[in-house]
């Protein structure tokens, strides 16, 4: 009972916005016919629920992914049943895409029955980015929502004032994004292959302005653009630093499309403002993450 009653006193909050001076890794084992490798992993999609996977130090083929079978965050947290996807090949390797078919998260007694009333709540708002959701659903989307996921300024050559918006299913790997968007995101959903974009970090400065950007006109009036020398492209103040890169390949899903994208400019620096990052889910992190990360 004790241990109940400090569980809920603690009050963690939902969500957080944090500072990243780096981008984590997110280190994880993954098991390909009982074998285990070190990857690194990223999220692309929610629907389907997608990850990134890349081997750092060993070359794995696209035939031997199919004997893939899950993935084990290294603090033994989460653990994620996949299906091979498909692969994204690059001049410095291969990145893999995965399905998540099911998630555990393992919290404990009491951490199930906290999980457990945050998704009886979550039915009860309608508050959810899917169209279907079920407890097992809710579990992949908790586990993609464990730990910092840094947020990207995706910028189309369009008008400024709606031609950028946030995006967090992205992440640099080698010399390419790859990053996840709706098809209903009239932005991004303009671009085609061969099309440059412009990609920056979230400058964590101005966090109270970047979700702005894509939502609300007016309030995006107030935001000011600078124009990529490089591009002609408008690039709003609310990013630190940024790149061009030219979109290679969209792989069409349901409801959503993966973008890849090379990069093909020098960085930009606009000023050394640390990366702003969030954790959707931050009652359920260790005590190890609640202490490395600052609060705001």
């Amino acid at each position: 009972m004790f241990r109940l009653i400090r569980f809920f006193a603690k009050k963690q909050p939902e969500y957080v916005q944090v500072a990243l001076d780096t981008v984590p890794g997110n280190e994880a084992i993954v098991t390909i016919d009982a074998t285990d490798y070190e990857v690194i992993f990223f999220n692309v999609l929610y629907e389907p629920q997608l990850i990134g996977i890349v081997f750092p130090e060993f070359e794995v083929t696209p035939e031997s992914m199919a004997g893939v079978s899950c993935l084990n965050i290294k603090n033994g947290t989460i653990r994620f049943d996949l299906t091979y996807n498909a692969n994204i090949r690059t001049s410095s390797g291969n990145i893999f895409l995965c399905t998540v078919n099911d998630a555990a998260i393992r919290t404990g007694l009491f951490g199930k029955r906290y999980l457990q009333r945050f998704y009886e709540r979550a039915l009860v708002k309608k508050k959810y980015v899917i169209g279907t959701l079920d407890i097992s659903v809710y579990r992949k989307l908790i586990a993609f929502f464990y730990y910092p996921k840094p947020v990207f300024l995706v910028c189309t050559a369009t008008t400024e004032n709606t031609n950028a918006f946030p995006v967090d299913t992205c992440r640099k790997v080698w010399d390419h994004y790859i990053f996840g968007a709706r098809r209903s995101n009239n932005i991004i959903g303009g671009c085609a292959v061969g099309d440059v974009i412009i990609i920056g970090d979230a400058d964590f400065s101005k966090r109270d302005m970047i979700y702005q950007l894509g939502k609300f006109r007016v309030a995006q009036d107030e935001i000011k653009f600078r124009t990529d020398t490089g591009t002609g492209i408008p690039v709003p103040e609310t990013v630190s630093g940024y790149e061009a890169a030219r979109i290679v390949q969209i792989m069409e899903y349901a409801t959503q499309n993966v973008y890849i994208a090379e990069v093909v400019s020098e960085r930009t620096v606009v000023n050394d403002a640390p990366a702003l990052a969030h954790i959707h889910k931050f009652w359920l992190t260790s005590e190890k993450m609640r202490r490395r990360y600052s609060v705001v």
